[in-house]
């Protein structure tokens, strides 16, 4: 089987992330591996408070359904989504990837430029709105490549992925 070349780059942009496409998908991930976290603890109290048939400890449940689980969500906010990697994927940029890394440039003149090397990246996934280029800071941090910025750049997805994956794969090689 031929190998195939890579191309030297590619140059998307400029694009933004909307707030909330990129929290929507953080949420679904966070929770996609701490559900049971928050099920539990609502189960617990609504099997008590059938067994025992006091009202209290649907009490109990419902408090920490409305209040206790809200201040959660707000401290999950803070800690994940208010950090200056997701800034990255929110201001408006121009992005060139390559052998080396993923660069971006951005509008704001208060942002310097910044550069990721494909060692810094954990894993690449996407789908059907975006890529995520997640990145090894913190869990549930990535850069967010929207498919719409690569279909006003005239890149097709397929031919992105081919050489995203390329490069991760031949720089995780070499580590």
């Amino acid at each position: 089987m031929s190998e195939t070349k890579l191309p030297v780059s590619v140059t998307i942009g400029p694009f933004r992330v909307e707030a909330g496409q990129y929290v929507r998908p953080m949420l679904r991930m966070f929770f996609g591996r701490n559900w049971m976290w928050f099920a539990l603890p609502l189960l617990a109290a609504g099997a008590t408070a059938i067994c025992t048939a006091d009202v209290r400890w649907a009490i109990v449940g419902l408090i920490l359904l409305f209040m206790v689980f809200p201040m959660i969500m707000v401290l999950i906010y803070i800690n994940y989504a208010l950090t200056l990697e997701v800034r990255w994927s929110l201001m408006e940029k121009t992005m060139h990837i390559d052998g080396d890394g993923v660069h971006m440039s951005f509008a704001d003149a208060r942002m310097r430029d910044r550069s990721i090397s494909w060692n810094d990246i954990s894993s690449i996934t996407r789908d059907r709105n975006a890529f995520y280029l997640h990145l090894k800071v913190r869990r549930f941090n990535y850069v967010m490549i929207p498919c719409s910025a690569l279909i006003e750049s005239e890149i097709t997805e397929q031919y992105f992925t081919q050489c995203v994956k390329g490069w991760f794969a031949s720089q995780s090689t070499v580590e």
